[in-house]
């Protein structure tokens, strides 16, 4: 069981990891091309 739930659990952390640097790059984009 926890060799079968570890690979799930650590793409789990690398997708959060990409989808927050995703929002905060978009953000920061958004943000140089309003001012």
């Amino acid at each position: 069981m926890d060799d079968a739930l570890k690979p799930h659990a650590m793409f789990g952390i690398l997708f959060g990891l990409l989808v927050s640097i995703e929002l905060w790059c978009c953000a920061a984009l958004l943000l140089t091309a309003l001012t």
